[in-house]
């Protein structure tokens, strides 16, 4: 992210970018870094993808944290997120899961009803939570929806 934030600042969006680098645990450092850039008085769009399935359930508070950013944002707003899930194949997730703890990185998968969680309150929007592939699927999308090989749901919500 942050060599694509570095590009968009020194090109064609120079002046309408802006890139925080913080840790997403530290909300109100966060929240006021990005309160420099943008108006939370006007719908903002909060794009968490790749991220959650690092969080913790207990220690992180993934759910309150969430629930923190989104009550910070206008009505309109819209809350984009990925989230890595054992339901659509696990073996594969639970070998991965055991990679990233031998390297000592968190890493807690989410099933369906867990994942849909984080959405609780908010306007779910079509085509509603499902894998990655469906969305907007191309003919490569169909074959990894063949396979099962991306393990990720995604969902997009706006808050009333």
């Amino acid at each position: 992210m942050l060599r694509h934030a570095e590009a968009l600042l020194h090109g064609s969006a120079q002046g309408r970018t802006s890139y925080v680098h913080a840790d997403v645990r530290d909300i109100d450092a966060l929240l006021g870094r990005a309160r420099e850039s943008l108006d939370f008085a006007e719908p903002i769009a909060l794009s968490l993808v790749a991220l959650t399935h690092y969080l913790s359930d207990d220690g992180d508070d993934v759910y309150g944290l969430l629930q923190r950013y989104v009550a910070a944002l206008a009505p309109g707003s819209h809350l984009i997120l990925s989230q890595v899930t054992p339901d659509l194949n696990p073996a594969a997730i639970d070998k991965a899961a055991e990679h990233f703890r031998r390297g000592g990185t968190p890493f807690h998968p989410r099933s369906l009803p867990e994942f849909s969680r984080f959405f609780d309150g908010l306007e779910l929007l079509g085509p509603g939570i499902i894998p990655v592939y469906g969305w907007r699927p191309g003919p490569e999308d169909v074959a990894a929806q063949a396979e099962g090989i991306v393990p990720v749901y995604a969902g997009v919500a706006r808050k009333p």
